[in-house]
Parts: C-alpha cells; sequence; structure tokens
C-alpha cells in the first residue's frame, strides 16, 4: 500500500487517481485481476468480443509459427491454437531473429532460454505472463516470421490483420523505447514495480495523454487496430479494454482507456473512403525505424479492404479512386520519407502517394471530392468538388512493364444527357433525395452507384506513374503568401502569364503567414485531373 498526500489544487480526476492508486500493491501486480478480466470477458461478452475478422480460404491467414510457453520453442501453428499476440516497440533491441539457418534450432525444446538465443526482456517476460495466465502459446514478428523467407514473409504480412484479429488477447508492452525495456511487476517474472506518490501524477498524465512512444510508432497502428481483447501495461500499470469494457487495476475505468482509431474491423462490401482516410491520417503520423516499413506496416488495412475496394489499392492509393486519391493534401508540414536501402528497394516511397511523406493529411478537403457522398441540393452549405478524369494513369516499378489503372468509382455517375441502366443490385433509396443503395443495404447508400461484389483486388507497391498530360508554369503571387486556412503549412496564390490568379498551391512546409515573396518564385504544375466545384448559388470550372 502507498502513503499518498492528496493535494487541495488537484483536478477531481487526478484527486480520484491518487487515492485509487492507493489500494494497488506498489510492487507487484495482481494477476488475478488480470485473470479474471479474461474469465469475465469470455462469460459475459460472447460473440461481442469474438473473432471480427473471418477467415478466407483465398488468402493465407493463420500465422505460419508459434511460440510454445511450455517447451519454450516454436511449432507450427493450428487453427484452433488459442494464442496471444504480443505488440511492443522493438527500438533497435538485440534480439534473434528466426531464419532458414537457425529454424531447426528454435523448434528444439528449450532452445528459446538456451545460451544460443538472444531474447530481450519483454518478449521474456511476456513468456512468463501467459505462463501464469494459462495461455498456450505467444505469436511475435522477431520470432514467429521466417525473416529471410521472402515469399512466406509477405504473405504473413498481408496477414497481419487476421493474426491480431484472432488472437485470444493483445498484450501492448507501451512502456519503454525499446524491448528490453521488459515488462514491471510481475511477481516470479520481472522486477517490482515501483509506484509512489513521486510517480501518480505522471502516471495519470501520461494515461490521459496516452504518450507512450509506442502510440507514435509506425508498425504498432494495426496491432491496434485489429487487437480485439488487450491487456496494456502502460507506466507500470495494467490496462484491459475490449469491444464491451475498459477496466484498471485500480478501478477507474472510465478515466484511462486504450487509445482507439475509428478504422472498419470487419468485411463489408462497401468501399467506405471515409473510413479509410480517417484511418490514413490516424497513422501517417507515426514514425518508423526504417522509413521504408511505411506500406508495409499498414498492408493489413487494404488487404481488409481489397473485397471491397475494386481493384484493391496502389502504393496506399485505392485504384477504384485514383484520380481523386491523387488529390490529397497536408494538414501540416510533411517530412518527406526516404528509403534507408536505395531507391530500388521492394517497398517504394513515391512523393505522389501519402505513404512517402511523414505528417498529418486533410482528410476534410480529400473527402470532398468523393462526389459520391456530397449530396448534391440547393440547400447544402458545402462545397462539393466533381473530379472528371482527363489523364489515363499506368503504374510500374523500374524495369518492369507499365500497368492501366482503372479507376471504377465513376462507372455509374449520371452524365448530361446519359440515359445509363444501374448495376445489378442497386435501386433507387428510400430517402428525400436521390441516393441509390444495394439490395436495400443502407450502409451502400451514396449519390450514384458504385462498383460492389467485385473479386479481390492486388495490393500493389508502386513507384513509377505514367501517363500523356500537360503542363503549365505559375508566378507565386509576389505581394503576399496568404495565411494558411485552417492548416498549418503553407499557401501560395498562383498567377497566370498575365498576372492575374488562378487558384492557389498547399505546400508541404510551413514558414509562417503571409510572407511577402521578394523574388520570383516560379511552380511548375500536370494536369491530373478535371473538376468542378458546386457552392451554394454559384458554379465554376
Amino acid at each position: 500500500m502507498m502513503d499518498i498526500d492528496l493535494t487541495p489544487k488537484s483536478s477531481p480526476e487526478l484527486r480520484r487517481t491518487i487515492e485509487a492508486f492507493k489500494e494497488l500493491d506498489a510492487q507487484w501486480i495482481d494477476i488475478k485481476s488480470l485473470r479474471l478480466w479474461l474469465e469475465t470477458c469470455d462469460k459475459e461478452h460472447g460473440s461481442r468480443c469474438q473473432r471480427v475478422l473471418t477467415r478466407e480460404s483465398t488468402i493465407e491467414t493463420l500465422p505460419q509459427y508459434l511460440v510454445d510457453i511450455q517447451r519454450k520453442c516454436l511449432k507450427l501453428a493450428k487453427e484452433d491454437d488459442r494464442y496471444a499476440a504480443l505488440s511492443y516497440v522493438w527500438g533497435g533491441a538485440t534480439t534473434t531473429l528466426t531464419s532458414t539457418s537457425n529454424l531447426a534450432l528454435l523448434r528444439e525444446p528449450g532452445s528459446l532460454f538456451s545460451s544460443q538465443v538472444t531474447l530481450p526482456k519483454t518478449i521474456k517476460y511476456t513468456i512468463g505472463l501467459l505462463e501464469r495466465l494459462d495461455i498456450p502459446y505467444l505469436w511475435l514478428d522477431a520470432l514467429c516470421i521466417v525473416q529471410d523467407d521472402n515469399a512466406t514473409k509477405q504473405r504473413q504480412i498481408h496477414a497481419m490483420a487476421w493474426i491480431y484479429a484472432n488472437a485470444y488477447i493483445t498484450i501492448i508492452a507501451a512502456d519503454g523505447d525499446s524491448a528490453d525495456h521488459g515488462l514491471w511487476g510481475i511477481r516470479g517474472v520481472t522486477d517490482p514495480r515501483h509506484l509512489d506518490d513521486d510517480t501518480v501524477s505522471a502516471i495519470y498524465t501520461s494515461l490521459k495523454n496516452h504518450s507512450p512512444g509506442w502510440y507514435s510508432r509506425g508498425w504498432t497502428f494495426q496491432e491496434l487496430t485489429f487487437s480485439r481483447r488487450r491487456t496494456m501495461f502502460h507506466n507500470q500499470v495494467a490496462l484491459w479494454e475490449c469491444p464491451c469494457a475498459s477496466w484498471t487495476e485500480c478501478r477507474l475505468d472510465s478515466i484511462f482507456k486504450i487509445l482507439r482509431w475509428p478504422v472498419q474491423l470487419h468485411y463489408s462490401m462497401w468501399p467506405n473512403m471515409k473510413n479509410y482516410l480517417n484511418a490514413v491520417k490516424g497513422y501517417n503520423t507515426r514514425q518508423f525505424t526504417f522509413p521504408q516499413d511505411a506500406l508495409g506496416a499498414v498492408v493489413g488495412l487494404h488487404v481488409v479492404r481489397g473485397h471491397a475496394f475494386d481493384g484493391g489499392f496502389i502504393t496506399g492509393l485505392p485504384q477504384m479512386f485514383f484520380h481523386e486519391s491523387l488529390l490529397w493534401q497536408p494538414e501540416d508540414t510533411l517530412k518527406r520519407r526516404v528509403s534507408t536501402v536505395g531507391p530500388s528497394d521492394s517497398s517504394p516511397l513515391p512523393s505522389w502517394s501519402w505513404v512517402g511523406w511523414e505528417g498529418a493529411i486533410d482528410i476534410q478537403r480529400w473527402t470532398m471530392h468523393l462526389s459520391h457522398v456530397r449530396f448534391f441540393h440547393p440547400s447544402a452549405d458545402v462545397y462539393a468538388y466533381q473530379v472528371t478524369p482527363t489523364v489515363k494513369w499506368f503504374y510500374s516499378n523500374p524495369g518492369e512493364d507499365i500497368t492501366p489503372i482503372h479507376a471504377s468509382s465513376l462507372k455509374y455517375r449520371p452524365q448530361p444527357g446519359s440515359d445509363r441502366s444501374l448495376p445489378p443490385g442497386s435501386q433507387l433509396a428510400n430517402t428525400k433525395h436521390t441516393m441509390y443503395e444495394f439490395f436495400g443495404l443502407e450502409e451502400t447508400r451514396a449519390a450514384y452507384p458504385l462498383p460492389l461484389l467485385c473479386p479481390p483486388g492486388d495490393i500493389v507497391s508502386a513507384s513509377l506513374l505514367h501517363s500523356e498530360t500537360k503542363r503549365g508554369f505559375f508566378q507565386a503571387d509576389r505581394h503576399e503568401w496568404p495565411s494558411s486556412r485552417g492548416t498549418l503549412c503553407d499557401e501560395v496564390f498562383l498567377l497566370d502569364k498575365e498576372g492575374e490568379r488562378m487558384g492557389m498551391l498547399r505546400l508541404n512546409s510551413k514558414s509562417g503567414s503571409k510572407i511577402r515573396i521578394e523574388q520570383d518564385l516560379w511552380f511548375e504544375l500536370v494536369e491530373i485531373a478535371g473538376g468542378e466545384i458546386q457552392d451554394p448559388g454559384w458554379i465554376s470550372t
């Protein structure tokens, strides 16, 4: 028990936190509480907390190997194995990685704790924790993926959503900046934790602000997104979250919650672009030790959506919305992601995709270009953008043939003077404004039908775009650099050769508002699509 003084000036939540922490063992986490969380969820929450992703026969969705907790070695995974998944910050810690050369050794009983194998504290302590929770198997990337078997490694990366979604529980080691930090306070496994009157306020602030480095790392994004049941070790305190409940050791269930992302966790026939763009925004501010991992670390979100998005994804951009997707803009200053292994790396970071930049994306303006979700009617106090394809796009990687891009989202959009028939299964929705839906499914309502029931699209990593297009040169307005309107990056007025303003360009940089341009500054722009803006009372093309 801790002897903690309450501070009169403390906020009510902080005072409740200090009071609640008095009930905790300052050295050891109560393993019985962790067991109770699992048992309660198993018995009372039922299907609400069960698997959120079903396995498909057309894609490998099982782990290849698991750590056998009792035998301290790797084993081939089976479909009915009950395993925990580990989410942690590697941080360059020294650890043995499974390879084709040491796989036989790692499958021998006891090998993981032998002198021939090096495991950081976080992995060792998680194995000890699972022994006490009677969970027989563990999955973690360093050991359960054969790192130099590239074909199998890519399949396992593509299966990451299923691996985490179908885990019995995900253990999140949020403390520390590397896997050598370990867990604290597990009796008989780790060193004791240290909760005292000097740490409670810091713990409270950290838990409220989701401040550990784990929240900022790129690989942990989809681990958080797809894990349905999670126990987090955060600032030496254990937390639980599932779809039905949030619990903590100190019973402050309404105060401390594990941050969630509002992204789709199940199969759907509907290509929910707003949902996808929300995920992109949350993901793209995260950092990587190796920037070229930026696409691979989020491929699970692409694979899960492959059934809904006709044509799949090309370097993070949905092929069916490709023209609209090229119109992404920064919300804040962006930092160029540069591969550490050279330009020919298999995970390119092209400038034309958000994948090539680290920072916040303006999804509000991005969404405005999706005309199927902008219902045009005079009373709407919003801008509505209609994108019109004017350029035929192709993609490739160096040395490869070019492949045409089929942007199918506009296939059924009404055109002036046209009388297009509806696609099979689509019908007018019973709504005030003209909308369509698929056989009465409200989630599919839109201003015009989209292609549905498409075969799963490919998840393509391409570095080059090809087209025949037009270009133009525009001068920056010498008189002023305009204030950013709701963004934290620079915008500049563009002038034609007669000095007339032709538009505005948002840059991936920030140098202050209304900066005078003292010398000629020219921009070369290329045409990527045409467009129309509809605003209450006027139309401009």
